[in-house]
């Protein structure tokens, strides 16, 4: 069973499994306070939390949105107006698994302010292994995401400019998604199907470009099972980046 858009209270309260010998659990609580620590210690200012229980609450991902008000990043605020874009967010992903489905992971990127549709653009971070050190790794693969958020942001916004300037048909978002679906194997049948009318019905994003068309994949992607979210948001944006917008 998947819940979605769950208090984070609750997905502290899904038991946690024992601790082995070999095997240390990283709790749902943990693995969301880790990172909710660093972003705080950073200086972020969180702006929105968004979480998701599978299976019985054993998978859980996250998404935590916070502001970029930085001084080094107000050359980027100037694109916004410049293009007259909808502001972003930062955003910093993660999944946590007490099946051992899915190795604890995090990953950076930005949110579209109005919707919190993610966009993953970098290296998603698997924990190597539940051990003993587990916490230390944690520490610094947390570290190292926060460090990649600032590149992340301003990739996304070229990213985003890119789309939004590119103009696309009726026929040209049925081949990307024919392709999306059959070829990369990125969406299945029934996600495809939702993207195409999301993309013809959506108020925020216009049908007409491909930013639209984008916001229409990551927007479908809320409702999909919360292990895969992750995965398939990377996936997604890479198809774009490589198959659309640098074509």
């Amino acid at each position: 069973m998947t819940k979605n858009n769950v208090p984070f209270k609750e997905i502290c309260q899904v038991s946690v499994p024992q601790e082995t010998e070999t095997y240390m659990p990283v709790s749902h609580e943990q693995a969301v306070s880790k990172l909710l620590t660093k972003l705080s210690d950073a200086h972020f200012k969180i702006t929105n939390e968004r979480y998701d229980l599978s299976r019985e609450g054993k998978i859980c991902t996250f998404n935590i949105g916070c502001d970029f008000d930085l001084p080094s990043l107000q050359d980027v605020k100037g694109y916004y107006r410049k293009h007259d874009l909808m502001s972003m967010d930062y955003l910093f992903a993660g999944i946590n698994s007490y099946d051992k489905s899915s190795r604890l992971a995090y990953a950076s990127g930005t949110q579209v302010f109005v919707c919190a549709n993610g966009m993953i653009s970098g290296e998603i971070k698997q924990l190597r292994k539940h051990t003993k050190y587990v916490f230390q790794d944690i520490d610094g693969m947390l570290d190292n995401i926060i460090r990649e958020g600032e590149e992340a942001m301003r990739k996304n916004v070229e990213f985003s400019i890119s789309a939004v300037s590119k103009m696309c048909t009726d026929n040209s978002v049925s081949s990307h998604l024919g392709r999306m679906v059959y070829k990369n194997r990125i969406l299945n049948i029934n996600e495809g199907t939702k993207v195409y009318k999301e993309y013809n019905k959506s108020l925020v994003f216009p049908k007409g470009n491909y930013w639209s068309f984008y916001n229409a994949c990551t927007e479908v992607l809320k409702i999909t099972r919360p292990d895969q979210q992750m995965k398939k948001q990377k996936k997604i944006h890479t198809y774009f980046d490589n198959q659309i917008l640098k074509n």
